[in-house]
């Protein structure tokens, strides 16, 4: 399976001054992914809602868009992109559309966004296979991250625990020469 998606714009960790504010009404014609690295003040179901950081959105062509940060300086990752059957697969990865969503681990996000700018942004000999890679691998991960199927644990506290286990788990895996103990 490969992803016909096709990149347009990507931000990694802009800044904006208080008060920035994007009102598209008629929403922005491509599908658009935003991390908020900041609390922000977004307009979902009619209604001006604050959400916290590192809560995510992803919007619909033709979805209006309305989000703003009042008092503080606005931080946020973001691609523009369009393809094929995109809905279908975001269905498929259990991802929201059009809704404020909080991913259970989001620390992967930033670094493949800041992959995405990269290889937008030099056009390097097979960026494009580069790029359908990088988000295959995004929008796996973020369904993992979304879908509660994985652990079946809503406790953050397990949450963080089971991922050090996990963290645990690769390193040793990486590294079968290091003599690990239990200690």
């Amino acid at each position: 399976m490969c992803l016909d998606f096709h990149i347009h714009s990507v931000g990694y960790r802009y800044q904006h001054e208080p008060g920035f504010l994007i009102d598209r009404p008629s929403g922005s014609g491509d599908y658009l992914f935003l991390h908020f690295l900041s609390n922000i003040e977004i307009k979902t179901e009619g209604q001006i809602i604050s959400v916290p950081s590192d809560s995510c959105i992803l919007y619909g062509p033709d979805f209006p868009q309305w989000y703003t940060s009042s008092y503080n300086p606005f931080i946020n990752s973001f691609f523009h992109f369009r393809g094929m059957n995109v809905a279908h697969y975001m269905d498929q990865f259990h991802i929201p559309i059009n809704q404020v969503f909080y991913p259970r681990n989001p620390s992967f996000i930033e670094i493949q966004i800041q992959s995405l700018e990269k290889e937008v942004l030099l056009k390097d000999t097979l960026w494009e296979y580069s790029v359908a890679g990088i988000l295959m691998q995004f929008f796996v991960r973020l369904g993992r991250s979304c879908s509660g199927k994985n652990t079946g644990y809503t406790n953050p506290s397990k949450l963080e625990l089971l991922e050090k286990f996990r963290t645990a788990r690769i390193q040793i895996l990486q590294h079968p020469e290091y003599p690990w103990t239990l200690e």
